[in-house]
């Protein structure tokens, strides 16, 4: 919901197993297309979500927000191609804050994200299978942390206007607060256990997206 989608990505190639990081890169960066051509969007299903009357607006954020959002960053997150790290950006939260606060904000009110936030170093993890084929490697991407902040910030945002409109399902618990998969798991669990007592069967798919 949050992610700012790289644009450009810089890509650390596996060791001795025949892949160059060009190669790697063109395959990572033409999958989206190739796999969209194989769907069908002209019959999509009935939206489920009622329509609401109310336009949403990215409001600019506080310096207080951004030093908050940096001090709960993980020391240990990965540092991206900017090499600047999660320690160095909590320790200096204090005198860096109203920069970044300035920055995040022309981002919000010009619609624009800097080229720089939007190029990750990308890490391709095998999979399984023949490892000279690009097919069997998982990208791990990793963007400056400092952008992690502003998707924070648009984050909290939308889903404050989702919840005031009623526009999240009742069953979704992915990306909600005092949500989990734990709640899921309850619910389906006492959905079969509802069934049964009344004597029916219960069916499921399910779908890794």
């Amino acid at each position: 919901m949050h992610k700012i989608v790289p644009k450009k990505i810089k890509i650390v190639p596996p060791s001795g197993d025949g892949l160059t990081a060009s190669c790697l890169n063109g395959f990572f960066t033409s999958i989206a297309g190739t796999l969209s051509s194989h769907f069908d969007c002209s019959n999509l299903p009935e939206v489920l979500t009622p329509n609401v009357n109310h336009d949403f607006a990215l409001e600019e954020v506080s310096s207080s927000f951004v030093r908050k959002k940096l001090h709960q960053m993980k020391s240990t997150k990965a540092t991206g191609l900017d090499g600047i790290s999660a320690r160095l950006l909590k320790d200096a939260a204090p005198e860096v804050s109203e920069s970044i606060t300035y920055i995040i904000n022309l981002t919000i009110s010009t619609s624009t994200i800097p080229s720089e936030w939007k190029t990750a170093k990308v890490t391709p993890v095998y999979k399984s299978g023949d490892k000279s084929d690009p097919n069997n490697y998982r990208p791990i991407s990793v963007l400056p942390l400092i952008s992690k902040v502003t998707e924070r910030a648009i984050q909290s945002q939308l889903v404050a206007f989702l919840i005031k409109h009623n526009l999240l399902s009742i069953n979704q618990s992915g990306f909600r607060k005092k949500h989990s998969t734990e709640t899921v798991a309850v619910y389906f669990v006492d959905h079969i256990l509802e069934q049964m007592d009344k004597q029916m069967m219960t069916g499921s798919v399910f779908i890794d997206l």
